[in-house]
């Protein structure tokens, strides 16, 4: 069950965008709109005007399996007109632009404004299956193509994002040993099970076993996990500091004299 999606809300004020009337056409894409039209697609000899919706940033984190809405209100305060809109989308990661993820909830919106002044209201849902499977700052990017036969003057209500910038929390599987959760085994982790030694705690504080106290079966954890990383492979700095190492062994020795008493 996903959980209920985060509202992103656009601080933008209103942006006015002042639209053309029809493009004239030559002959031959007057006869292929004619083809085109006839087949019930879209008459492309008419004005048209991309990338209409201004830009929004959220700080709100969005977890691997959430729902993302975003809420667009639009308003016509010119001339009668016929409106298509396509809302094709995808994310994009901020620092690699070339990076993209199909938005496939989304294909298409069309309507029409039957009077200037009139307006609505459409929610665009992202789904969990498109967002990308690793942490990092991303961007939804909607990109809005607007087609008409009439003058007029279009208008994007406050709270119209175009681009929601948000955070992808990607939680992989835990390594043994990473208290920390930096994905990698080392003086950090051995720090936080010293600093709780014999006391209740979770992973964090060095739990690794899950059994609720922070012990030597969990120094054992943590020294056989020395150093791994990502996926169960090493550093280059295979073997312990000497005072770590010290002191790994000195949380573990208790343990292997009591399972050597006990045999």
């Amino acid at each position: 069950m996903l959980p209920s999606p985060k509202h992103h809300d656009a601080t933008e004020s209103k942006s006015v965008v002042n639209l053309s009337g029809p493009k004239p056409c030559l002959w031959l894409s007057c006869l292929l709109a004619a083809i085109i039209c006839f087949a019930g697609s879209w008459q492309p000899c008419h004005a048209s005007y991309s990338g209409l919706l201004v830009s929004a940033t959220s700080n709100t984190p969005v977890e691997l399996g959430d729902s993302l809405t975003i809420d667009i209100t639009v308003k016509n305060a010119g001339t009668d007109w016929w409106e298509y809109w396509d809302y094709p989308g995808w994310i994009s990661q901020a620092l690699s632009p070339s990076w993209s993820t199909p938005w496939s909830d989304i294909t298409y919106y069309c309507w029409d404004d039957v009077a200037p002044g009139s307006y609505a209201y459409r929610t665009m849902t992202l789904g969990s299956s498109d967002l990308p499977f690793s942490a990092g700052d991303y961007s939804i990017q909607v990109k809005t193509y607007y087609n008409k036969y009439d003058n007029g003057t279009f208008y994007l209500m406050s709270g119209c994002p175009k681009t929601v910038s948000f955070s992808i929390v990607d939680v992989p599987p835990d390594i043994p040993g990473d208290a920390t959760g930096d994905r990698v085994v080392d003086d950090a982790d051995a720090e936080a099970l010293a600093a709780n030694w014999g006391k209740p705690g979770g992973w964090a504080q060095g739990d690794f076993n899950n059994d609720g106290v922070i012990n030597a079966l969990d120094a054992a954890i943590l020294a056989a996990h020395w150093r791994h990383g990502v996926g169960g492979e090493t550093t280059e700095l295979a073997v312990p500091e000497p005072s770590l190492l010290m002191l790994l062994l000195g949380l573990i020795l208790p343990l292997l004299i009591r399972r050597r008493m006990a045999t």
